[in-house]
């Protein structure tokens, strides 16, 4: 495949207002986005306009609003149309974009990274991530076309809307699970700061729960920061003093989903998945009677869950891989230890706040404490660190990488396993090891971090 310049793993992410997401190439990207979908629409709907239609969501960070305004100039530039719903979670753009019958829709959102990042990804007209081969003709013409608007003049201009669909996404959030379905549960909901800070309370009171809601205030720098799915370990205590049921934590677009149990304690990802697979297979609607997880899921998921008849498929990490999968073979239950969750018969893409709905009413239905649920899997020891790296070399021409790893992995043998990738996103090498001696993990960790940072 044709190497990416602009795109990652999920979409375009850097450093806002630096290149490339300065207003500049931010509105050259929304020319692009507008001319391939024109030219798509033109060729597939003989006799209909050609007048695209995007939506844009975007997060709570400070840069939001700048890359919104430059990426709504350059597609209303080139003659689309623009609805503007403001800050949602990630999935609640896949959501509307297919309640309206947009073309596309985009978020601008750097995830889990912190509030000085930001990003831009795009969903097709189905609500699911754009195939690779479509990213990179937009890439082309980003960097490649000139994006001529000058014959674009007077009604031939784009239109810009601002619509409100926060009750929109809360209504599909909640459909299909019983009215009042979480009466009697208190539950600390962590919003990180982030584009759940309104929904994600609503949704849970409205289905009856008691809510203890923490981090709903952003400020625009604060997203992320110390807080929600990627710092879950700083809820524990507000679970543990407010005697609640259990806590959900979401990252700063709310496509990740983090559970803290009623003794404080993190519920790791991938214990998240065991229990919502097993539930769909008990409730008959685990199609296929399989799960798709990536590389990272720790390898006792396989065995728990072979015992119940349910296979494990594995695919790269990254949620849109999972997707792929999922849709390629009718998977309904997929996911990372990291805190994505795609529950296929609810949403087309990750969605933290529905995951966390209906992993509550799974908690409430069975009668039991979360702590106990999650010790059903004992998963083997793990260890996830990450390095930052000035550039990102392949691992083979790194001198002495490929002899370390290789006398790891043969110390390893059968009973664990060393995995070493680039973040898509970030100049960072992400580590991790799995195995039974946990001391051992340590030390090979910090000679693979060695041998990366020279």
């Amino acid at each position: 495949m044709t190497k990416r310049q602009l795109f990652g793993t999920d979409g375009i992410r850097g450093l806002a207002n630096a290149a490339p997401l300065d207003v500049i190439t931010t509105l050259k990207i929304g020319q692009a986005a507008a001319k391939y979908f024109k030219d798509q629409k033109s060729s597939s709907a003989a006799g209909r306009s050609a007048r695209p239609i995007f939506v844009i969501g975007r997060d709570s960070r400070i840069s939001g609003e700048i890359l919104q305004s430059a990426l709504a100039a350059g597609l209303s530039s080139m003659g689309a149309d623009v609805k503007l719903i403001g800050i949602v979670p990630t999935p609640a753009v896949a959501v509307i974009t297919c309640q309206l019958g947009a073309d596309a829709g985009v978020v601008i959102t750097a995830s889990h990274n912190p509030a000085q990042d930001n990003g831009i990804k795009f969903f097709s007209a189905t609500g699911h991530k754009l195939p690779d081969e479509v990213e990179l003709e937009l890439e082309n013409l980003i960097l490649n076309d000139p994006l001529d608007t000058s014959s674009l003049t007077g009604a031939a201009v784009g239109t810009i809307e601002n619509l409100d669909c926060q009750n929109k996404f809360c209504d599909f959030l909640v459909k299909g699970l019983p009215a009042n379905c979480l009466a009697g549960l208190k539950i600390v909901v962590d919003c990180a700061n982030g584009a759940a800070y309104r929904i994600a309370p609503q949704v849970f009171t409205r289905l009856g729960a008691e809510v203890v809601v923490v981090n709903d205030k952003p400020d625009g720098l604060n997203i992320n920061c110390q807080c929600g799915a990627m710092h879950p370990e700083n809820t524990g205590p507000i679970v543990l003093a407010e005697k609640a049921d259990f806590g959900v934590t979401f990252d700063g677009d709310a496509d990740r989903l983090i559970m803290i149990d009623e003794n404080g304690n993190v519920v790791d990802g991938d214990i998240t998945i065991y229990l919502l697979a097993l539930a769909h297979k008990n409730a008959g609607l685990l199609d296929g009677n399989a799960v798709v997880v990536t590389h990272y899921t720790n390898l006792a998921l396989d065995a728990k869950l072979k015992e119940s008849g349910i296979k494990t498929v594995r695919v790269d990490n990254g949620d849109r891989y999972v997707i792929h999968e999922m849709l390629k073979n009718g998977f309904v239950v997929g996911g990372e230890k990291s805190g994505h969750i795609i529950l296929s018969r609810y949403n087309s893409t990750g969605d933290g706040v529905l995951a966390a709905l209906h992993f509550a009413s799974m908690v409430k239905n069975s009668g039991r404490k979360l702590s106990e649920m999650a010790a059903e899997l004992q998963l083997y020891p793990q260890l996830l660190d990450k390095v930052d790296v000035k550039e990102r070399r392949p691992l083979n021409e790194i001198p002495g990488y490929s002899e370390l790893a290789a006398k790891i992995e043969s110390e390893l043998g059968n009973s664990g396993r060393l995995l070493v990738r680039y973040s898509g996103t970030q100049n960072v090498c992400r580590i991790m090891l799995e195995g039974p001696d946990e001391v051992k993990l340590q030390e090979y960790n910090q000679q693979v971090k060695d041998i990366l940072c020279k």
